[in-house]
């Protein structure tokens, strides 16, 4: 016969003055998450839901377009028990010079492969290298704003330049935890 655990349960406003033994777990009915005390600390230390998590954000910094003429791969870290997520934006900023002819795109697979998060756009919104100024920065236009959800480790950002572009820029991937 199996046993029923049963944890010491409380409404969010009794937890938040109540301090438990190190280690003891008190289950908070109203946000309906469990709370770790430590022994010390009022209200313990309550365990994050994935929807508290909103926004992650990877930056791939000072990308060559120049010399990184493929595909460069950033890796997508998600938290535990997370294996799935949405992108949310993709920005490019901190140019080091206007671009004369570059492009980025972003794909779930190498060399354009996979599903396409935002098609090969052409860079030449970003139009100043001042890096407080506005102009010095772009968002890509995604594929699919209504937002896809993928579960691969990496992306890959397709780069492409013409004309000897000097171009040097970071670029930002946000994404959204989906459960």
């Amino acid at each position: 016969m199996s046993q029923q655990l049963q944890l010491r349960r409380n409404p969010a406003n009794l937890i938040s003055s109540f301090v438990g033994a190190q280690g003891e777990i008190v289950v908070d009915v109203t946000n309906y998450r469990a709370v770790i005390q430590d022994g010390i600390t009022s209200g313990g230390w309550a365990a994050a839901k994935l929807n508290d998590l909103g926004r992650i954000s990877m930056l791939a910094k000072r990308i060559d377009f120049n010399a990184a003429t493929g595909d460069t791969v950033v890796p997508v870290v998600l938290p535990q028990g997370v294996s799935r997520y949405r992108v949310l934006e993709v920005l490019v900023a901190n140019a080091t010079q206007v671009p004369a002819a570059a492009q980025l795109g972003l794909y779930t697979g190498a060399l354009q492969t996979g599903a396409v998060i935002a098609s090969d756009q052409s860079l030449i919104g970003i139009t100043t290298t001042d890096p407080n100024s506005s102009g010095n920065a772009m968002t890509l236009t995604l594929n699919n704003p209504s937002g896809t959800v993928f579960n691969a480790a990496s992306l890959y950002l397709n780069i492409g330049t013409l004309n000897g572009s000097a171009l040097v820029a970071d670029v930002q991937i946000v994404i959204s935890p989906f459960s």
